[in-house]
């Protein structure tokens, strides 16, 4: 037969066990709150916490400005946007483009830039270092 010590101590484990297992229970088989009788007559319900919030992306349609570092915005007549347009650009057209932002691009160099950009990202960078080797500064 079992031993009177061997006996409390299984009973022990078995204890410990079932309340191990019945704590798990109720945590996994947590429900949500129902709701009142009188709530539910009523249509009364809760109101969630939080509010939705509609998020506005600012967009540059307001200002009539171009989206930055587009084509449009490097033309634009401002010092930053020419600074990065002759940053941009192979030697070779930069040198027609001129430094002071008030004085106007030349149509027949705005279609360059305007190609220029059309290439791939690959393109571009061989032919700022093709315009580099042809004219070193």
């Amino acid at each position: 037969m079992v031993a009177i010590n061997t006996l409390s101590k299984l009973c022990v484990l078995v204890a410990f066990g079932l309340s191990a297992t019945v704590t798990a229970t109720d945590v996994a088989q947590e429900q949500p709150k129902k709701e009142s009788f009188v709530r539910r007559f009523f249509g009364k319900r809760e109101e969630p916490a939080t509010k939705p919030v509609e998020v506005q992306r600012p967009e540059n349609t307001e200002t009539g400005e171009p989206a930055k570092f587009s084509v449009e915005w490097y033309l634009l007549p401002k010092p930053e946007n020419r600074e990065q347009l002759r940053d941009k650009l192979p030697l070779d057209v930069v040198i027609c483009v001129p430094k002071d932002c008030n004085e106007p691009i030349l149509p027949v160099i705005e279609k360059k830039i305007r190609d220029f950009f059309s290439l791939s990202e690959q393109e571009q960078i061989s032919r700022r270092r093709y315009s580099y080797i042809i004219c070193p500064h």
